[in-house]
C-alpha cells in the first residue's frame, strides 16, 4: 500500500508526491514529510492505492500493471495556503481485507 499527493492544475489533477510502498500489511505507517508548490491550486487530494504484483492485471491500454485505489480523501486550499506547504504525512491507514 501507499499514498499519493496530488493538486489541481487547470482541471486536471497532478502527482507532486509518493509515500514509500508497504507490502504484506493492512495497517501501514508513514512518517514522512513533503514540501508542495500549491500556486494556482484550489485542492490537495490524498489517494491510498494497494499495490498489484500480479502480472493478469494488466491493462490492456498502455500494457501496465493498475494499482487498485482503497481511499481518496480532499482537501480545499485557502487563499492564505497558496505558498509552498510542509507537509507531514504521518498516517495509519486501516483497512479491512
Amino acid at each position: 500500500m501507499y499514498c499519493t499527493l496530488e493538486v489541481d492544475s487547470f482541471g486536471y489533477f497532478v502527482s507532486k508526491a509518493k509515500t514509500r510502498v508497504f507490502r504484506d500489511t493492512t495497517e501501514p505507517t508513514w512518517n514522512e514529510e513533503f514540501e508542495i508548490e500549491l500556486e494556482g491550486s484550489q485542492c490537495l487530494r490524498i489517494l491510498c492505492y494497494e499495490k498489484c504484483y500480479d502480472k493478469s492485471k494488466i491493462n490492456k491500454d498502455d500494457n501496465e500493471i493498475v494499482d487498485k485505489i482503497m481511499g481518496k480523501g480532499q482537501v480545499q486550499v485557502g487563499q492564505r495556503d497558496k505558498h509552498i506547504v510542509k507537509h507531514n504525512m504521518c498516517a495509519t491507514v486501516n483497512t479491512q481485507v
